[in-house]
């Protein structure tokens, strides 16, 4: 014969009511009534957790699980900040355009068709180069005022540089009986600029010294050497820089350097203190380095070098703002401005550690002369004043690594504060003359494609057509584009190689075989006339379900759950691709609730009409972010109202029951 659970239970609270009820009539002591009435509770207690224990209160949203449930070797939370199944993200492709400023004098851009066409190519140029290009030509009157705009479009528009053509306001600054040109003022734009005696000269520079941008200018105003104009000069350099970006080998040189340090100057060449040659040799693998002998450095031989098939020249001598000095046998060996003119120089690009030799409001300074006496150059680095750059080996860097003149002067520049702090000053008067936006690969950049698919147009969402079809954009390039690489795998990291990429001169594909579920991704570089490819690929994500969800009824034991008013009813669903979706629960097949993720638990008296639970089948079916789904169901039995109770709950009760009995007794026994 078997007893069942409910029966013994039932038959064990009603002998000892009888036996309290006997005790009771014959005035039984306090001492056995407690014995016995807590004797019943132990005993309804073990039975009690013999099944499951609902006790605890639910929280629908932080549960809980097994680990053998999610195959982890420990338990897992599951919350609203740890989504498991939602779907991957999208890689977004972090290339933006970087936004420059051309300011144009506004009377030189009025009064001259040949400027405004000029200025037309190099705009479109530089659009071309992958620069998103503002064009300035209202009037500019004051230093206030154009610092005010860059700083407006630094905050705006994240401004990376701006280059001035014709003539445009400077300040000067004052230090140590020191007073220059400083364009720092224009490329440092959260600084404190002051003018403490009031005489028009800043003489205080306080707070975020460094620059956020960088400033170039085009500007012939002060050049007397030559019978052109300031506008034809002008001109001139737009055309060479146009020239040079779409390869006009006139304009380019062989892709050599030259470092040329004179006799004071050779501790850092050497490597003593800086290794100037070595730092040069990161963006020149093909470089001549003189300096020793000292006697080696000198003015005939350095008007020698200037006719020489070069491209980057880095100069180091004493000067001032229109002479060289090469020291020869402890004598000064002059180079004069005019005598460099009448070469002329014939590089592209001049690094001079010549003091002062930038001073453009100078007739004639040093920096001018190379600039525009020479046929191919297109940009000189120099400064205002006594100094010159130290510690150049950022700058180099940045070459090698296709930054533009430009932005490898301002990352040399955020460097120098790991130099010796005594040096800082060093570098106020540091500029740039020409222009700035120039690489010494005169066409190194390939701008990247925008990826689109009509059959999975959302990277976000999740399909089951595995056979995708996708487009891309030609981009624009100023050398032109002749095709693309792109290769289809599930890294979503993969860089473009022509060894490793299918190559096309078609705008789009559609994959030939059926693609499995999973996360996929589309890469694809334009590659240009010149052989360049993209250097960052554009990646398109694609997603793939083709499996439907599992669900796990986590609380149930055989199938089965025995639910008091507080029971809940948990799950838990897997679904590696789209993820959990949303929920449908039914009972006895009429839907009673829909559920959205991640939801995973409720109130089994909530299912039901007036939250009064019947036995009764309830099925729970679960979608997932493509529609697909799978069930599960579980036996809801019904319990009473005492078994529903808690085994610490119904302990309170008890208590609070035997206080009343005793209480009671007690009266009796004053009565009697």
């Amino acid at each position: 014969m078997i007893i069942s659970h409910d029966y013994t239970q039932k038959c064990l609270i009603s002998h000892n009511l009888t036996i309290f009820y006997t005790m009771l009539k014959k005035k039984a002591i306090l001492l056995n009534c407690l014995l016995i009435f807590s004797f019943s509770l132990m005993i309804y207690t073990n039975f009690d957790n013999k099944g499951d224990d609902f006790s605890n209160s639910l929280n629908l949203q932080n549960q809980n699980h097994p680990k053998s449930l999610m195959g982890l070797e420990s338990p897992i939370s599951i919350s609203n900040n740890l989504d498991l199944n939602l779907p991957k993200p999208a890689i977004i492709n972090d290339y933006s355009e970087e936004t420059i400023v051309i300011f144009v004098n506004s009377t030189l851009y009025a009064e001259s068709p040949m400027i405004q066409s000029s200025i037309a190519i190099y705009v479109e140029d530089l659009y071309m180069s992958g620069y998103n290009p503002i064009l300035y030509t209202l009037e500019v009157s004051t230093a206030f005022e154009l610092r005010s705009l860059l700083q407006n479009w630094y905050n705006s528009y994240d401004l990376s540089g701006a280059v001035l053509i014709g003539e445009f306001p400077s300040v000067y600054f004052f230090f140590e009986y020191d007073i220059f040109i400083s364009d720092l003022y224009f490329m440092d734009l959260d600084g404190i600029w002051e003018d403490t005696d009031y005489d028009d000269i800043f003489d205080l520079h306080t707070g975020e010294i460094l620059p956020e941008i960088f400033i170039s200018r085009i500007d012939a105003t002060h050049r007397t050497f030559g019978e052109e104009s300031n506008e034809q000069n002008i001109i001139n350099i737009l055309n060479r820089s146009h020239a040079y970006r779409t390869g006009d080998l006139f304009i380019s040189r062989s892709h050599r350097a030259l470092s040329y340090i004179d006799d004071t100057w050779i501790p850092w060449a050497d490597g003593t203190y800086d290794n100037w040659s070595a730092y040069l040799k990161n963006a020149y693998p093909d470089i001549t380095a003189i300096y020793d002998p000292p006697s080696s450095t000198n003015a005939t031989d350095w008007l020698t070098q200037l006719s020489q098939d070069y491209e980057f020249a880095h100069l180091c001598a004493h000067s001032n703002s229109t002479t060289h000095f090469f020291e020869v046998e402890g004598e000064y060996n002059l180079l004069e401005n005019y005598e460099i003119h009448e070469v002329p120089p014939q590089f592209n690009f001049y690094s001079l550690y010549c003091c002062s030799a930038a001073d453009w409001e100078v007739d004639d300074c040093l920096a001018t002369t190379y600039l525009f006496s020479g046929p191919r150059s297109l940009a000189v680095i120099s400064s205002t004043k006594t100094g010159g750059m130290l510690a150049d080996y950022n700058f180099y860097n940045s070459l090698n690594e296709k930054s533009s003149i430009g932005e490898a002067f301002y990352r040399w520049f955020q460097r120098i504060k790991y130099y010796a702090e005594d040096y800082t000053f060093w570098f106020y008067g540091m500029s740039i003359l020409g222009d700035p936006f120039v690489t010494i690969e005169y066409d190194s950049f390939v701008l990247p494609v925008e990826i689109s698919s009509s059959t999975h147009p959302n990277s976000d969402q999740w399909y089951t057509d595995q056979n995708p079809v996708l487009n891309w954009t030609k981009p624009r390039d100023i050398s032109g584009i002749s095709g693309f690489y792109f290769t289809f795998n599930q890294n979503p990291d993969t860089i473009l190689t022509a060894e490793d990429s299918i190559y096309t001169t078609i705008n789009g594909t559609s994959l030939e075989s059926p693609l499995s579920s999973g996360t996929w991704y589309m890469h694809v570089g334009a590659t240009d006339n010149l052989g360049n490819i993209a250097d960052e690929p554009t990646h398109y994500q694609i997603n793939i379900d083709l499996v439907e969800p599992q669900i796990t009824i986590i609380n149930a034991t055989d199938g089965v759950i025995n639910a008091g008013k507080d029971s809940p009813l948990n799950w838990t669903v897997f679904d590696e691709d789209s993820g959990y979706s949303y929920v449908e629960i039914y009972v006895d097949d009429v839907l009673s609730k829909e559920l959205e993720a991640p939801i995973n638990g409720i109130l089994i008296r909530e299912l039901y009409p007036e939250q009064k639970i019947i036995d009764s089948t309830v099925k729970l079916v679960v979608y997932d972010g493509v529609g697909f789904s799978s069930s599960a169901e579980v036996i809801i039995n019904k319990i009473g109202w005492l078994q529903s109770i808690s085994s610490y709950n119904l302990g309170i009760l008890g208590f609070i029951g035997l206080i009343g009995i005793i209480y009671l007794l007690t009266k009796i026994q004053k009565l009697r």
